[in-house]
């Protein structure tokens, strides 16, 4: 197992204070069979709201309304991940090969008023 450590900031200043739109943070990595989050922080400042969601994809994505004008904007991420081992593979198989035209066996092979029914 590796254990992976991402920082992250991000800094604005502005002459003045400025309203600040809603803002849209794909900060979190996307978790899978190899790949678990052990520990995540995030720091925002000024005065904000986060709302959580996943996308189609399954990401998570922070949504962050801010309700006042700010003269700074400053986003911090610390993410601790743990890579596991890669997943196992299989050798690829081939298809089972079925001869045409099928033919059946006997045992497999009805005769109902004329017609050849196949038993399965």
């Amino acid at each position: 197992m590796q254990t992976i450590t991402v920082q992250h900031t991000t800094r604005y200043e502005y002459v003045r204070a400025v309203h600040l739109h809603r803002h849209r943070l794909v900060m979190r990595p996307r978790e899978g069979h190899d790949l678990r989050i052990e520990q995540m922080t995030l720091r925002i400042e000024p005065e904000h709201a986060v709302t959580w969601v996943r996308d189609v994809f399954g990401n998570s994505i922070a949504w962050v309304d801010f309700p006042q004008p700010a003269a700074a904007l400053l986003v911090e991420s610390d993410v601790v991940i743990s890579r596991l081992a890669p997943f196992p593979t299989q050798e690829m198989h081939l298809p089972a090969r079925v001869p045409y035209p099928v033919s059946y066996g006997a045992a497999r092979r009805v005769c109902v008023s004329g017609t050849f029914v196949y038993r399965r």
